[in-house]
């Protein structure tokens, strides 16, 4: 075991790079947890500077970031990897974001857009309205399908890790799996 802060920061260090790259990515995008770790964990020296390391390489900010553009109750987001927001709102639309600012803009529905999904691929936005509409969107706004479900209400949409299928969740209790074809 090293003897001097500098010698057990390089051995973190080099820990923390030889770390597989799913348990380092993991370790990254858990900043927040491993920051209260790195303030808190004084019994284990090597891990406190390992996290306190991947915090220099990549700090973490608690700045809220406010997305605006809506004009009524944001009821859906989701997420892209490459930091795209996808919102969807009562206003019927839905809200392309990029950090703070909203680069695109899809009228969507004829109705309240109850939920938003982006398939794994990331070139599709799945959506759907109050009244059981769910319509298939590349990012760029093109519509590519409507499905009319037939029921009365929608609330939930979720795309499956495949990237082909995504379900939906209707107000009678039943859940429908789709194919993006």
């Amino acid at each position: 075991m090293p003897k001097t802060r500098a010698a057990r920061r390089a051995a973190a260090a080099r820990q923390l790079i030889e770390l597989p790259a799913d348990v380092l990515g993991l370790v990254l995008y858990q900043l927040p947890l491993a920051h209260d770790i790195a303030a808190t964990a004084t019994t284990c020296t090597s891990w406190r500077d390992a996290v306190r390391l991947a915090l220099l390489a990549r700090p973490f900010s608690a700045e809220v970031v406010a997305l605006r553009g809506h004009n009524d109750w944001v009821r859906s987001v989701a997420a892209t990897s490459d930091g795209h927001i996808i919102t969807g709102s009562d206003d019927e639309r839905l809200k392309v974001f990029h950090g703070e600012t909203c680069v695109r803009t899809i009228n969507a529905h004829e109705n309240y857009v109850m939920a938003v999904a982006v398939l794994p691929c990331e070139t599709r936005i799945v959506s759907g309205e109050r009244e059981a509409v769910v319509k298939l969107w590349t990012r760029d706004g093109t519509l590519e399908r409507t499905i009319q479900t037939e029921r009365e209400e929608l609330y939930r949409i979720v795309a499956m890790p495949d990237g082909v299928h995504f379900l939906v969740g209707l107000c009678d209790g039943e859940v429908r799996l789709y194919h993006i074809d």
